[in-house]
């Protein structure tokens, strides 16, 4: 898991957004934040550890994130702690330690730059473009997914074309 921001706030107020990878799958979960701080990070990633353990009726074993400090500090560790999760921090300065969020990430944010610039969009549209992009990750093919093995999700990509129409 991951945290990003971008410098414009979004058209509901965001500023940052959380990125869940499935190591296995690269299969991606986000959620948008106004803000950083642990208060508002830590609840919203038990809640998506919770709906990913629901919906794919398994168990989240092993939680890879930065270093341990800031939104992954403390009050975070603690948490999965009482979830009898194991935490596995990247060292201080070694992001790529964390290398599949990390590419995930950068993934997420150079398809999502390229939709604002093509459709032509206002700057603050980047939490729709962002959501857009990590639809088509998911419904991508990989090594460990490819399509037809998605699970529950869809691998139906139908409905794109009207995007750039719609936005445009």
């Amino acid at each position: 898991m991951d945290l990003s921001g971008i410098q414009e706030p979004s058209e509901n107020g965001n500023r940052y957004f959380i990125a869940v990878v499935d190591d296995a799958t690269r299969g991606t979960w986000l959620r948008f934040i106004k803000d950083k701080s642990a208060e508002t990070v830590v609840p919203i990633l038990m809640y998506l550890i919770s709906q990913i353990e629901k919906e794919f009726n398994c168990k989240v074993a092993i939680i890879r994130a930065d270093n341990g400090k800031g939104e992954f500090g403390t009050s975070f560790q603690t948490e999965i702690g009482k979830r009898g999760l194991i935490f596995e921090p990247s060292p201080p300065g070694k992001h790529s330690m964390n290398g599949v969020a990390e590419k995930k990430i950068q993934d997420i944010s150079a398809t999502a730059r390229s939709l604002l610039s093509e459709s032509g969009i206002k700057p603050s549209m980047w939490e729709l473009t962002v959501k857009h992009a990590v639809h088509l990750k998911n419904r991508s093919p990989t090594k460990a997914l490819p399509f037809g093995e998605a699970g529950t999700l869809s691998t139906s990509i139908t409905y794109t074309a009207g995007y750039v129409q719609q936005t445009a």
